[in-house]
């Protein structure tokens, strides 16, 4: 009676509201509802029509969904290793996606300021065309590859055992690489 003291004045005023609410059956059983309440004047008289869908499954799927991004973002944040994403736009050309933050204290980069740039806008030239050749290779050889290399970084000399895993989509593709170091 409370939710219907609140939502009713909400229908009547814009002419229909949606919202979700956890029902219960009879039998005590509760489940999720994906309610549509519409405002209908009928020969002067002010109707509510109302639609209920179950959503239940729909709602099951996005807890499963936030675990999983959940369990992703711990994942990627918590670690002590470093982890970048790139975006592989053709066969030689690349995009950053994002860097962990073991990555921008290993760097001294913040991950922000590499979002949508190439290896060589992000690390300079040098550098960044270092990178780009085994970013290549790692495209090239369509699997994952493993090499240690030398990259001065935040203005100090890194020795890195780094290894690209090149993932793919449903035709095959190499659409990203993602970096561990």
């Amino acid at each position: 009676l409370q939710k219907a003291q609140e939502i009713l004045p909400l229908v009547l005023q814009q002419g229909s509201h949606r919202f979700e609410w956890m029902h219960q059956r009879t039998n005590g059983d509760r489940f999720w509802v994906e309610i549509l309440l519409t405002a209908i004047d009928s020969n002067g008289r002010q109707l509510i029509h109302g639609i209920w869908r179950d959503i239940t499954d729909r709602k099951a799927a996005e807890a499963e969904l936030d675990a999983q991004e959940q369990l992703l973002r711990s994942t990627y944040e918590g670690v002590n290793h470093s982890i970048v994403i790139i975006d592989v736009i053709s066969e030689h050309d690349f995009q950053y996606v994002g860097w962990n933050p073991a990555t921008e204290q290993n760097t001294g980069i913040f991950s922000i300021a590499i979002v949508g740039k190439t290896p060589e806008e992000a690390l300079g030239v040098e550098i960044g065309t270092k990178v780009r050749q085994q970013y290549e290779q790692c495209v090239t050889a369509g699997t994952a590859i493993s090499y240690e290399e030398f990259l001065p970084l935040d203005g100090q000399a890194h020795w890195w055992l780094t290894t690209l895993n090149p993932l793919k989509d449903a035709n095959g593709r190499i659409f990203r690489i993602v970096l561990t170091t």
